[in-house]
Parts: C-alpha cells; structure tokens; sequence
C-alpha cells in the first residue's frame, strides 16, 4: 500500500519544527546565563563620564535596570503600554520626550546625559530614530547603549512579537538593524558587547573612517548574512576586551 506523499511531508515539517524550538530554547538558554549584565556595563561606563548623567528609553521593570543604575541623576522614560502602573519620570513616548525636549517642554534639571540606555521598541524603525535622537542629547564624552543587538537565532529576530514563534515569548526584534545602519553611517566607535543579548555601545567621543562598517557587507540587512558574520557586522566583543569596560567590572 502508498502511503500518501503529504504524510511524509507532515511528518517532516514537524521533525524541522521541534528541531527548531529545541535550538531556539537551547539559544535562550545560552543567552540568559549571560543576561542582566547590562546595568554592570552602563555603570562601568559612567564611571568613565564627569557629571554620570543617565537617560533610559524603554523601562516596564525599574528593578531589572534602571534602579541598578549607580548615577548623579537619572531619568526614565516609557508609555507604560505594557505595565499594569508606569512607574516612568516621563510616562510618554521617547518620539514625544525628545520632542519636548528638544523644544524646552519638560521639567528637567538636564537636558544632556552622558549614558543613553535605549531598549524601547525593538522595531529597527524605532530604534533608528532613538539613536539619531539620543546622539543630539548625548554629551561629547558619553555613549549611547542599545539592548538586543545580537539576536541568536532568527525566531528571537522576528519583526512582530505576537507571532507564534519557536523562541516562545523571547524577543529581540530587528533592533541588530539599526545598529548595523548606524555603523555604515558613522565614523563613531561601535561595538556589541557578548553578553545579555547584544549591549551595543557608540561612543561618542571616539571617531575615525576605519570604524565604519562598508554598507556592502550586508547591503540587504539578510539575518542569515548577519549570522555568518556577527563579528564583523556587530563588532562583536568580550566585555574584557574594552578599556572602557575592562577597568571597571
């Protein structure tokens, strides 16, 4: 007796598809061993700043960072759309905080920080306009750190959040994408720290031409092209592997 092609076919589709959410777990897994590692690295760097100022875009948790945060004065801003109370300073969008601020519409001690932590909405668009606002309020010595810039898989890399994914409730976003652009835009020093899900950093005091990333490299923003080159694409590094990081962990 045939057994029916479409059987064979069902049966594979579903070998792939436990085959990828056990990679996907054994990813998450991998990344949450060196995950909350982000407010270690933003308070090595403000220890590398003067008057240790800091902004953070995106809180929902004060405790998972923000209230980790060792700084002279800092600011939160979110629109509380996923927290039942929105403990944020400024309980808006970071496109409407940095419009006030940019126009002089806050009651705000500072309108300059020397860390900008911006883990907002992991949608490459967002982030894109975070940073080129962040740039405009970042002092001339301080940096500016992105979350999620090194998605291990390409579920964790999905653009929408609620899509039924193998990574489950995991979820970096596209966010790798804004960082890459801003890399084949600047001569800014750009680098991912290795550890809780990609901590990007830009240093804004620190330029040269053979810092940017040739926009040939991944001219199409291809994940696939991503994974085979992390380290170039991201500038990928070990936390001990940054001065700035090095003498202050």
């Amino acid at each position: 007796m045939k057994i029916p092609f479409t059987k064979y076919a069902i049966k594979g589709y579903n070998a792939r598809l436990e085959q990828q959410f056990d990679e996907c777990r054994v990813a998450s897994e991998a990344m949450q061993r060196r995950s909350h590692a982000r407010f270690h690295i933003i308070n090595a760097l403000l220890q590398n700043t003067q008057q240790k100022r800091y902004l953070e875009i995106g809180v929902r948790n004060l405790e998972d960072n923000f209230n980790r945060i060792n700084a002279d004065f800092k600011v939160c801003v979110d629109p509380g759309y996923e927290a039942a109370i929105n403990h944020a300073t400024f309980p808006m969008t970071s496109d409407e905080f940095f419009d006030q601020l940019h126009n002089d519409q806050l009651d705000i001690e500072h309108n300059r920080f020397d860390v900008i932590f911006l883990d907002g909405l992991h949608l490459a668009d967002q982030l894109y306009r975070d940073i080129q606002n962040a740039l405009q309020v970042v002092a001339d010595t301080g940096f500016v750190v992105l979350h999620d810039c090194n998605p291990p898989t390409l579920h964790h890399a999905r653009e929408n959040f609620r899509e039924q994914s193998p990574a489950a409730g995991f979820w970096n976003g596209t966010c790798w994408k804004a960082y890459q652009r801003i890399r084949t835009e600047t001569d800014k020093r750009c680098f991912v720290v290795d550890v809780d899900w990609g901590v990007g950093v830009i240093v804004n005091h620190d330029e040269d031409p053979a810092y940017r990333l040739p926009a040939t490299v991944n001219p199409f923003y291809e994940f696939h092209v991503l994974d085979a080159n992390r380290r170039e694409i991201l500038n990928l590094v070990e936390p001990m592997d940054v001065s700035e990081l090095r003498e202050n962990l």
